[in-house]
């Protein structure tokens, strides 16, 4: 090799070890955010809030993520960056009295809207949560249309968090569609679906006395 070519070499060795640093200073920091957040639902509303600390919270969190929408109109909106989300309907569940599981609902987008409208919500909500978080565990992006079941979520992007699950859904309602958000605790979620089919399993046989 002439010496050009030698210090060619080393200036590339020199470029790589530089993004390895950077790579890992970024990890490290997205590992903390992880282990500081895990608790963290959205905006001030934590895991293990109750009822009526989430009602008030939520309340809040609209409020203070409400703008204008439309140019010379006065009716604002809620956002999360460009993600619209409904003001009234929130999907809150609680284990013993603590929260466990919240799905924040987006704005319901006709079906002739699906490939513009919709994937730019889906889009403008994952950029967010990947600024913060770094890349999803899971990548599937928008489904075709004929892929998503009316009666379950699709699930186009996930992030598991410690403790906590991030996941962004592709919901059907008739002729519209949502994109969602849901932040849970995955470990509580299977754990009450266990005791429901606990509970089923003994109302049954409870139930097989009758005959």
């Amino acid at each position: 090799m002439t010496d050009t070519e030698i210090e060619e070499a080393l200036h590339e060795l020199e470029i790589e070890e530089q993004l390895d640093k950077r790579k890992d200073s970024i990890s490290k920091v997205i590992n903390t955010v992880i282990i500081t957040d895990e608790h963290k639902v959205i905006s001030d509303i934590n895991f293990g809030d109750d009822k009526n600390i989430v009602t008030q919270k939520l309340k809040q969190f609209v409020k203070k993520s409400e703008r204008t929408k439309f140019k010379n109109y006065d009716g604002k909106y809620p956002f999360i960056g460009d993600y619209e989300f409904s003001d009234y309907y929130f999907d809150d569940r609680y284990y013993n009295n603590k929260l466990y599981y919240l799905i924040i609902k987006g704005r319901n987008i006709d079906y002739d809207k699906y490939k513009t409208e919709l994937r730019s919500q889906l889009e403008s909500i994952k950029s967010v949560i990947e600024l913060k978080y770094g890349k999803p565990s899971l990548n599937k992006g928008l489904p075709k249309m004929y892929d998503i079941d009316e009666e379950y979520y699709y699930t186009a992007y996930s992030w598991r968090l410690g403790a906590k699950k991030i996941d962004i859904l592709i919901d059907e309602e008739g002729v519209d569609y949502r994109v969602d958000l849901r932040i849970y605790q995955p470990e509580i979620l299977n754990k009450v679906s266990e005791e429901r089919k606990a509970k089923e399993k003994e109302t049954v046989e409870s139930a097989k006395e009758v005959f």
